[in-house]
């Protein structure tokens, strides 16, 4: 009986190991939903951000919450101008003439998110009473578009503080093939755990298909178990650097993606 309650009380613990490794993937977060990621020349990139964490179908985020957006040319040459077409939707300036892969970056506006005793404010904790916690946010997106084929090098680093570097075009692999990619963090090699499913694997909140870490220089790889658009997210948070403003300072990248 002793073996067996102390079997339960390890399995137990091991859950709620488990549970809380899972909680800190479910926080909502954005990503960038391609229209269309293989398409010819000359027609416009088109996406969506998904604002959530039910991938790819949770809810949208709206154009007035982003930061920066760019679009960066094959091999990491030039860029194309990106607009909001209306609340939700957005585009490329004009349709890429250019045959290779285009990275589509993005950011979501630095926010602060403080809770007191009276409810939540959308800042820092400075001037603000009875305070609980304070957190600010910061949220990158990355998505792969590939122009007249699959050839074009996508692992560009566009210098996100953090940032998912993928070093194979997705477009080149098929069920069972391997996606090598690197984290970084302000430039550099970060070993961490990461997230990622594939459109179609669950409806539930927060469920990936896909956990696993990076080695110590950064490096990690995905399986690939399904064709489709496929989302890879990785976070990290530290103490926020002046502990009188705010508390935490967080940080998620999201790199999107089509298997043929």
């Amino acid at each position: 009986m002793r073996q067996f309650r102390q079997h339960l009380i390890t399995l137990l613990t091991a859950a709620a190991i488990i549970a809380g490794t899972a909680l800190s993937a479910q926080a909502h977060f954005p990503w960038i939903n391609m229209e269309d990621s293989n398409l010819a020349a000359g027609r416009n990139l088109k996406w969506t951000i998904g604002w959530g964490h039910r991938f790819p179908l949770s809810g949208l985020m709206s154009a007035d919450a982003v930061g920066e957006m760019a679009i960066i040319g094959p091999d990491g040459a030039g860029k194309i101008g990106a607009e909001a077409v209306n609340d939700l939707q957005f585009q490329s300036i004009e349709g890429p003439s250019q045959p290779g892969a285009y990275i589509i970056a993005m950011s979501r506006a630095t926010s602060f998110y403080t809770k007191t005793t009276e409810g939540s404010k959308r800042q820092s904790k400075k001037g603000l009473d009875n305070v609980l916690s304070c957190s600010r946010s910061n949220s990158f997106m990355k998505a792969i578009a590939n122009v007249d084929g699959s050839n074009g090098t996508v692992d560009t680093v566009v210098g996100h503080a953090i940032e998912i570097v993928p070093l194979v075009n997705p477009a080149k692999l098929r069920v069972g093939d391997f996606l090598p990619f690197r984290v970084l963090y302000q430039d550099q090699p970060l070993k961490t755990e990461f997230y990622a499913t594939y459109a179609g694997f669950s409806n539930d909140n927060g469920v990936f298909a896909y956990a696993a870490g990076t080695d110590k220089d950064g490096y990690g790889t995905v399986k690939i178990l399904h064709s489709g658009a496929w989302l890879v997210t990785v976070s990290l948070k530290e103490p926020f650097a002046d502990p009188e403003e705010c508390d935490v300072e967080s940080f998620r990248s999201a790199l999107t993606f089509e298997i043929p």
